[in-house]
């Protein structure tokens, strides 16, 4: 009896040892955002990474630009950082090749991450992620403007190479006129403007949602074009939290 229970723990022991050996800890650190940058308020973060075919969730509050997630070792795990919970992402890949102890997120890898994160789990870790990432930064400095419908379906069907990576033209948004102040863009390669006396300047923007924050008024522009070109716009005060 007494050599059956060792035996027993004996596998214990080594099962525990093969499930920490599956998981590595790596440190995901949160850039400051660009509306961080031109206010005294912080944001909170929603992070998201792949487990398999598992997808977690922790909640990053504002004061907090650093975490430490469990990483699937041999696997591609995907990982985004939702400011609010809803806006453009900040994201990255750690691959089986990913040495460092530390990830950082970026916009640009973001966009990537956030559509890997959202189509067939088997298709996606697939990806060789360095790579595309720069495939794509030959072809813009914007990833937002990358047709992100012809990379998912080339993806899925697991056919992805470097002619899946083309660049949409955007639609003109005509000036209009918003609140005075200065208006933020939530993309860090992308422009800020300055509304005074006349209306917003002239824009093209891809397919999406875009949003631009005035600190001084605490409001938030959006700007919504469609897949057909559908274009609509309105401010709202903005639901970053008071500090």
């Amino acid at each position: 009896m007494k050599k059956m229970f060792l035996l027993v723990l004996s596998v214990l022991l080594l099962c525990s040892c093969t499930e920490n050996r599956m998981h590595r800890t790596v440190k995901i650190e949160i850039p400051v955002h660009p509306w961080e940058r031109k206010s005294d308020r912080k944001l909170w973060y929603s992070l998201e990474w792949t487990d398999g075919t598992e997808l977690k969730r922790l909640h990053i509050d504002e004061k907090t630009r650093v975490a430490e997630i469990p990483v699937a070792a041999g696997q591609t795990v995907y990982v985004c950082a939702y400011p609010l919970g809803e806006m453009l992402a900040f994201g990255t890949a750690v691959t089986p090749l990913f040495s460092s102890s530390t990830a950082v997120l970026d916009q640009n890898g973001g966009v990537l991450a956030d559509l890997l994160i959202n189509i067939d789990r088997e298709a996606s870790s697939q990806v060789n992620f360095d790579r595309l990432f720069a495939e794509a930064s030959a072809k813009t400095e914007d990833f937002r403007f990358l047709d992100m419908s012809q990379i998912a379906v080339d993806v899925n069907n697991g056919a992805l190479k470097k002619s899946s990576l083309k660049t949409i033209g955007g639609y003109d948004i005509e000036p209009f006129e918003v609140v005075r102040g200065q208006w933020v863009s939530e993309f860090a390669l992308s422009w800020s403007f300055i509304a005074s006396e006349g209306p917003t300047p002239p824009m093209t923007l891809p397919p999406g949602v875009f949003r631009w924050y005035n600190p001084e008024k605490n409001m938030e522009l959006r700007i919504v074009v469609g897949d057909n070109g559908d274009i609509f716009h309105y401010e709202r005060t903005s639901l970053i939290p008071q500090t």
